[in-house]
């Protein structure tokens, strides 16, 4: 949902989402794409996650991991594969050797500071504007 779709606040505040309508779950969920695609995405989102928790000590509140950790899939993904909206095979290309700490680190900047300007809070991330004002700074690093 975070990677495929770029579409963070639903998998934070609305996981279930793709499971009530076969229209939905074939967004994600269908022969046309390759399975090893969901592993890449799944590996994405567990090296954001650890990178978070290892960034928690430091300086980062459990609730702000909780709240950022999509979106800072969605952004990490779509600046690796330099899209926007990357498609199952951009996602493929992706090397996951690349996701290391320097990258995420630098990821991790726009998508705090984003957060943390629309109050940095559970509304923030499962509102649309977080993801709006993302993709308006993933188009300034991104070369479309």
């Amino acid at each position: 949902m975070t990677v495929l779709l770029q579409e963070p606040d639903n998998a934070r505040a609305r996981p279930t989402s793709l499971l009530k309508k076969d229209p939905d779950y074939n967004r994600i969920f269908n022969t046309s794409i390759p399975i090893e695609m969901y592993y890449k995405c799944t590996k994405i989102a567990l090296l954001a996650t650890e990178f978070l928790k290892k960034m928690r000590k430091p300086s980062l509140h459990p609730k702000d991991i909780n709240n950022i950790r999509f979106h800072l899939v969605m952004y990490a993904s779509a600046t690796i594969a330099n899209k926007l909206a990357p498609t199952p095979n951009d996602i493929l290309k992706i090397e996951i050797s690349k996701l290391d700490t320097t990258f995420l680190r630098k990821c991790l900047v726009p998508v705090f500071e984003t957060y943390a300007s629309l109050g940095g809070d559970d509304q923030a991330a499962k509102g649309p504007e977080f993801v709006q004002l993302l993709k308006e700074k993933l188009r300034s690093v991104i070369d479309q």
